[in-house]
């Protein structure tokens, strides 16, 4: 199977605010309830850039404190499926010129540089070579071509 067929279907994402500086949605997967956050960061960034032109985007379980930690609940291509579709929806109609995520877990950040490079090539931007690893997390950059 292709890593693109894997996120072909989404569950469908609620939004509680959908707007250039914020979006916040919440979706549901085998009676799990997770969160996206995509918010925009151009204040703290080292270069002058207008509000919305930076974001950071973190998904999480509703709940807990693992954040978008590995959970053991097999949900993880569903997951993916959904922030992807969501980030995608709020990409298309807000286009930042830098888009920002943490992967916490080694062992995810494979799958989350194959992800990324999906997203990329779908919306137009490309992985930034200058990722960080600070406290065993992995700061990705996508930068829009």
């Amino acid at each position: 199977m292709l890593l693109k067929e894997l996120f072909d279907k989404p569950e469908e994402i609620k939004w509680t605010y959908f707007n250039k500086y914020q979006a916040h949605g919440i979706f549901n997967i085998n009676k799990m309830q997770y969160a996206i956050h995509i918010n925009d960061i151009s204040d703290y960034q080292e270069k002058d850039y207008d509000p919305g032109d930076v974001v950071d985007i973190e998904f999480l379980v509703k709940g807990t404190r693992k954040g978008q930690g590995i959970t053991d609940t097999g949900n993880e291509i569903k997951v993916f499926s959904t922030v992807i579709s969501g980030i995608t929806e709020w990409v298309k109609q807000y286009k930042p010129k830098v888009i920002s995520f943490i992967a916490k877990e080694p062992s995810r950040r494979k799958l989350y540089e194959r992800m990324i490079r999906v997203i990329g090539s779908k919306l137009g931007y490309k992985l930034h070579k200058d990722t960080k690893v600070v406290d065993d997390e992995k700061e990705y950059y996508l930068v829009r071509k």
